[in-house]
């Protein structure tokens, strides 16, 4: 009988969006970028943010996970629809 290997937990399946650590980056990036989404800023409208977004993918650089250079404020429908990272890095 052969042993099956379990394919290694990504950080969101290991609960990394319910960690300490995350909650406290969360929130430092709202209020770093004034609780506005940064999409919207950039063309002009002022929306709350309610998420923080990986510009670099969570799963594909998970050591820039709490990385604030990597993280930006977008509202719930910027957040949702399908962005090609360019379009969001750097709006400072």
């Amino acid at each position: 009988t052969q042993k099956t290997i379990a394919p290694e937990k990504t950080l969101k399946e290991k609960g990394f969006y319910q960690s300490k650590a995350w909650r406290r980056t969360r929130l430092l990036v709202l209020q770093r970028d004034h609780y506005l989404c940064k999409h919207c800023l950039k063309r002009g409208r002022i929306t709350r943010a309610t998420e923080v977004h990986h510009i670099e993918e969570l799963e594909e650089h998970p050591e820039r996970a709490l990385d604030l250079t990597n993280l930006v404020s977008l509202c719930w429908d910027c957040h949702e629809q399908p962005l090609p990272p360019v379009r969001i890095i750097k709006m400072k």
